[in-house]
Parts: structure tokens; sequence; C-alpha cells
């Protein structure tokens, strides 16, 4: 999650910058990205490995920071 909030900074840092006028944009475009209505910590099965759940996560979390730095390497 830090290294997502990192990354998400460092886009809004670039978009007040370079992008002022697409800032409302490339937020909402952010918030499509991170925001979870139902977060997947809690839809995964109770009974799932702790070894496989952090798999999961950690996978779905690393989908989420590429889809951030395309974002980042777009604006």
């Amino acid at each position: 999650h830090r290294r997502l909030a990192e990354k998400e900074s460092e886009i809004m840092i670039l978009a007040d910058k370079e992008f002022p006028q697409e800032k409302e944009l490339i937020l909402n475009t952010i918030r499509a990205i991170l925001v979870e209505a139902i977060p997947l910590e809690e839809q995964l099965p109770e009974e799932l490995p702790v070894k496989e759940r952090v798999r999961i996560l950690n996978e779905y979390y690393n989908l989420k920071y590429e889809a951030l730095e395309s974002l980042m390497a777009h604006l």
C-alpha cells in the first residue's frame, strides 16, 4: 500500500506541475485503479492458506502498481 501511495503522489505532483488542466481526469483515473468497493482481502476465503493469500495479494497490488506506472509513463 505504501508503494501505491508513493506512486500516486508522484503522479499528482507531475499532474500539478505539467498538466493542471487535466488534473481532475488524472485523479479520476487513479481512483479507478486504486479504489475498491470491497477490498480483495475481505473477498478471499478464510480457509485459504496464508502463503497463498500473500501471493494473491502481492500479485493483485503489483498489477495496480504497474497500472499507475503505465499512467505515469503516458503523461
